[in-house]
């Protein structure tokens, strides 16, 4: 049986632009700045201490209760790449996405909420394809954003995927995706607090005065995608937003052969993980944004 997802739905007196805020955490169940973030917010607003002066949300603190139960990733397979309306689920996760799609759809702007492996870098992605995104993904608090991830995929012709944020997007929504910094760092709950606030204060939901925004440092536009394909490993430590020249080795397969790039890069997102996973991307720096 499925477990229901929790929704908090909180509504101002006044919304009056019709602003329908999502804010997601744990879609992975090892990543918990999310969720501790949202229940740190909530409470503030039980005691008074932050008030909601305008618009209407939706919390969904904890989209995968098994595999956050089991600290693990998720249960059968990855959450954010199967968001989206199922008749006849065929597995855990496709079933948490049939509840979780009829929120976004709901929503006018969504903030995704996640940490990773690899380092302890903030940063957002963000997919330029209506005005508004790029501002509404500064409000973040982190000085890092990687652009057009989505649009690299298409063009690559990599496996296709929904996450919330591209499934988002597609119902029409504004919508980023937070990397808090590693899943067990104690900063990251920390980002995921503050980038809630900066959002709702951004959109006149909250006092603007609880605003801390970080500027932005680094931009960088999706360029490529590798998959591992086969065993294999990183030729050293690779950290996200770590350049790298021409013709560096980036990772050997057990085989011997190389991977490696033919321009100088942006690396992001190396993660070791499992054959047929995500393996590393990389990005071109897009210096004015």
């Amino acid at each position: 049986m499925t477990d229901p997802i929790e929704v908090i739905h909180l509504k101002a007196d006044k919304n009056p632009d019709n602003v329908k805020l999502v804010i997601t955490g744990r879609v992975h169940g090892n990543e918990h700045c999310g969720e501790i973030a949202i229940r740190r917010f909530l409470k503030q607003l039980e005691t008074g201490e932050i008030e909601l002066l305008a618009g209407e949300i939706k919390f969904l603190p904890c989209c995968n209760l098994k595999a956050a139960k089991e600290d693990k990733r998720y249960i059968d397979v990855n959450l954010n790449r199967v968001i989206g309306h199922y008749d006849a689920p065929s597995n855990y996760e496709e079933s948490l996405a049939t509840q979780i799609a009829p929120h976004l759809d709901w929503s006018t702007h969504v903030l995704d909420i996640h940490s990773y492996t690899s380092d302890d870098t903030p940063f957002v992605f963000c997919d330029r394809v209506k005005d508004g995104i790029v501002e509404f993904a500064k409000q973040t608090y982190c000085a890092h954003m990687i652009l057009d991830m989505t649009a690299m995929v298409a063009k690559k012709g990599s496996k296709a995927y929904n996450s919330v944020k591209s499934y988002s997007l597609g119902s029409g929504s504004i919508a980023c995706t937070l990397e808090c910094g590693q899943h067990k760092s104690e900063n990251s709950p920390e980002v995921a607090y503050q980038s809630i606030l900066n959002v709702l204060a951004y959109l006149g939901f909250i006092d603007g005065s609880f605003a801390k925004i970080k500027e932005l440092e680094k931009a960088v536009v999706s360029d490529n995608i590798f998959y591992k394909e086969r065993a294999g490993s990183f030729t050293q430590r690779w950290h996200n937003f770590q350049s790298v020249k021409a013709g560096t080795v980036i990772a050997k397969h057990d085989d011997g052969e190389e991977i490696k790039v033919d321009q100088d890069r942006v690396i992001y997102l190396p993660r070791d993980g499992e054959v047929g996973a995500e393996w590393f991307y990389t990005a071109t720096e897009e210096k004015n944004i």
